[in-house]
């Protein structure tokens, strides 16, 4: 999530003039899709009068807001910012091609033509760990969970449960909802197996939001009550995330990537068949491009589990009342079951709370 938002807001500070440009067409893109600045302030979280300043420039919005506006009217402009490799010093070559040179028309490249990735092109306005988290981040947005019955949930961040609290019974999200109990009003959680067909029955119960609320605080006291040995654990979790990392590195990758290409060369120069090393350069790049992904997430790994041993360590006191920040900083998901709540940390932690 901070390396999704980190992102964001340090290319759009580099792109005003193009988030400026795409807001004046808001109007435009309102009346597409059939909405009114009002059905548009209120599905994206904002009050009118901060729509109305949007849409006319007078303000420019903020990182997490101009991605809810982009959700809602379904625009590209974000995800092409945030997919774009320009930003970490690379280029990708033929991305179009010429299809008619008289005309000069020129048409998205499907595999038709050949593409070329180059790396360090030139100067990077962005590190390149960070556009690799962005790019498992966004992964992990695309499809957040299957039901039974195939159904797709996409992704959520309206609060700060959303989509991390599941059954223990049946294995589907909950879903929060308002209630109305003889005047009683409430905000409750609950299966959405009971709430809609999804292929699965299931009898979990339906849990109040502050109960929720409680378990996160409990279990985060409960670590903080015995510091030693949850630090312990997460120097355990640090050594495991190492021995699940990839042996082979990407310099050894580029060793291997150099030496077959110069042998490349040299039957290309000799008219020898050369089809088997090309074949394996394409895995290798494959295997360099995976490998570099699988490192950068192991180093968030890394760095989520030093970060909870820095909290640990430093947080003298219990906690007295509900954070959500850090529900988003720490926590990866909760199961509900019958008789506990278990809290799941980001760093591999889990906790057993009664609830």
């Amino acid at each position: 999530m901070s390396a999704f938002a980190g992102i964001l807001f340090c290319v759009l500070s580099c792109n005003t003039l193009s988030i400026v440009s795409e807001m004046k067409h808001i109007s435009d893109l309102l009346k597409q899709n059939g909405l009114a600045q009002k059905d548009l302030a209120q599905q994206v979280g904002v009050t009118e009068v901060s729509m109305s300043r949007y849409v006319n420039v007078d303000r420019t919005p903020r990182g997490p807001i101009l991605a809810n506006i982009a959700r809602v009217l379904h625009t590209t402009t974000i995800n092409k910012i945030l997919r774009n490799e320009k930003y970490i010093g690379d280029a990708l070559l033929q991305k179009t091609y010429t299809t008619d040179f008289l005309s000069k028309t020129r048409v998205k490249n499907n595999g038709l033509v050949p593409q070329y990735y180059v790396e360090g092109n030139h100067e990077a306005i962005i590190p390149k760990e960070i556009y690799l988290q962005v790019q498992e981040e966004l992964v992990r947005r695309r499809v957040v969970k299957t039901s039974a019955n195939g159904k797709k949930r996409s992704y959520s961040c309206n609060h700060c449960f959303s989509q991390i609290v599941i059954c223990g019974e049946c294995g589907e999200m909950f879903r929060r909802l308002h209630w109305n109990n003889r005047g009683v009003k409430s905000i409750v959680w609950r299966c959405i197996s009971r709430l809609e067909s999804t292929g699965l029955e299931c009898h979990a119960r339906t849990i109040n939001e502050l109960v929720l609320q409680d378990a996160v605080v409990k279990a985060i006291n409960q670590m903080l009550g015995d510091k030693s040995s949850y630090q312990a654990q997460l120097q355990l979790n640090i050594a495991s995330v190492i021995r699940a990392s990839q042996v082979t590195s990407v310099e050894n990758i580029d060793e291997n990537l150099m030496a077959l290409q110069q042998e490349l060369i040299q039957k290309a120069q000799s008219k020898e068949a050369y089809d088997e090393i090309a074949d394996e350069i394409f895995r290798l790049r494959e295997l360099r491009q995976q490998t570099t992904v699988d490192t950068a997430a192991r180093d968030e790994q890394i760095k989520r589990i030093n970060d909870l041993q820095d909290y640990i360590a430093q947080q003298t006191t219990h906690l007295t009342e509900f954070d959500e920040s850090l529900v988003r900083r720490w926590i990866k998901q909760i199961t509900i079951w019958d008789d506990r709540i278990t809290v799941e940390l980001k760093s591999g932690v889990s906790i057993d709370v009664n609830a």
